[in-house]
């Protein structure tokens, strides 16, 4: 251990608590997490979203006369790319509520 006794330098020490830790932890990947752009195109139908973050589903939304069965949803994957849209708009789908 270095003896600082006979110096004029100010000394801080930083020993964050575990729960600052993981904080700072969880901000770091946050920030390190690739973001997707422009999600796959759906025939008659558009993306809530022009972008999201890895992990992130967009839902699309059919345009008026067309409608799913199920709700499409596309993922943002870990390498960056989009998951293929997981349905389609059709004319005249009756959607069950």
């Amino acid at each position: 251990m270095q003896d600082y006794s006979n110096t004029n330098k100010t000394i801080c020490v930083f020993r964050p608590t575990r729960v600052k830790t993981l904080e700072m932890i969880s901000a770091l990947i946050r920030e390190h997490k690739k973001k997707c752009v422009n999600p796959p195109s759906l025939t008659f139908g558009t993306a809530n979203e022009s972008s999201a973050p890895e992990g992130s589903s967009v839902i699309y939304m059919c345009d008026n006369g067309y409608d799913s069965v199920v709700d499409i949803t596309s993922t943002c994957n870990a390498d960056g790319n989009w998951t293929a849209p997981s349905s389609h708009c059709l004319r005249g789908v009756l959607r069950s509520k």
